[in-house]
Formats: structure tokens, C-alpha cells, sequence
């Protein structure tokens, strides 16, 4: 009873593997923690996922794409999808990607188009030296978008994830706008 939050957490995880189960369930194991033991948790949950089946129940989706590698998405007691995470946090097959030039180019964005895996581009809201491009979750697709983007001349800036992508797919699912 004296323990804080975050130390009753880790010592509710300790004693849940203690005895090696073959399935674990972990109800927002993160809450309560600080950054670094966030981070360490992430890191012991992603150790022990080869050994057991790990349900990890959380409405934090960081999470969720920090630390599975597959989802299943409840709501109102029925479960409504079933999805692999790829390498980039994100469902299925296809990645979102930021790309910042320093000037806006149709000429970087129509090479893009040309790049094999990729599957729309498209301006970005936040300015018009930025588009978004999705692509097949491959890091040599990325790779042939930036090299597109330099050989275009418009300068490229930086490249990131887009950060939301899977609370975007959730939305969607539960708003009816995809199916699973």
C-alpha cells in the first residue's frame, strides 16, 4: 500500500512471469511509469513474445505499435479486426510516410509517383513543401522515394513516419469508413 504507482506496476509484472505462464495478460502495463521504465518494460515484454502468447490489453495505441506485432480490435464485446503490425508500427502492408523538401516540387512528387511500391502521394495539409506518400512496408521502397526526391533537385529535407497511422486505422474501423 505504500508503494508508488509505477512500483506496483512493475511489481504486478514481476509477479505475473514469475512462474513462466505459457499466456500472459498484461492491462495497461505502462501506466504509471516513468520514460525509462516505460522503455524497459517495451524491452522485457518484446523479449519473452517468442516463449508465450502475450494479450497486451491497452487503449494506448503508442503503445500497441511500440510493442506487438498484431492486434485484434474489440468493441462492445465483439471483435471486429484482426491485423499484423509491420516493422513501422502501422497495419497491413502499407506505410505513410512525411516527406519536407525545401522547395515544393511536382517535379519530386511525380518522380515519386514512379516509384515501384508506391501507392498514393499526395500534398500535404501542413504546407506545400511537404506531401505524404504511401508506400508497401519495405525499407528499400523508402529508400527509392528518397533517392527520388533528391534526384528530383527539390531538396529533401526529412522523412518520417506518419506518427498516427495506427490510431488512424482504428478510427476508421470503428467509424465504419474501412472494414476489417
Amino acid at each position: 500500500g505504500n508503494l508508488s504507482k509505477g512500483y506496483r506496476q512493475r511489481v504486478g509484472l514481476a509477479q505475473a512471469i514469475l512462474h513462466e505462464p505459457e499466456v500472459l495478460v498484461l492491462d495497461e502495463p505502462t501506466v504509471g511509469l516513468d520514460p525509462k521504465q516505460v522503455s524497459e518494460i517495451r524491452k522485457l515484454i518484446k523479449s519473452m513474445a517468442g516463449s508465450r502468447t502475450i494479450i497486451y490489453s491497452t487503449h494506448i495505441l503508442t503503445e500497441v505499435a511500440a510493442t506487438c506485432d498484431r492486434i485484434l480490435v474489440i468493441e462492445k464485446g465483439k471483435l471486429v479486426a484482426q491485423e499484423a503490425l509491420n516493422e513501422f508500427g502501422a497495419t497491413g502492408e502499407v506505410v505513410k510516410t512525411e516527406i519536407v523538401m525545401n522547395k515544393s516540387s511536382d517535379k519530386a512528387m511525380t518522380a515519386v509517383q514512379k516509384v515501384p511500391g508506391v501507392k498514393n502521394v499526395r500534398r500535404s495539409e501542413e504546407g506545400t513543401h511537404r506531401f505524404i506518400v504511401e508506400t508497401e512496408a519495405r525499407e528499400d521502397a523508402l529508400a527509392e522515394v528518397a533517392r527520388a526526391v533528391v534526384e528530383s533537385g527539390a531538396g529533401l529535407v526529412r522523412m518520417a513516419p506518419v506518427a498516427l497511422a495506427l490510431e488512424e486505422y482504428y478510427l476508421n474501423l470503428i467509424s465504419g469508413r474501412i472494414s476489417a
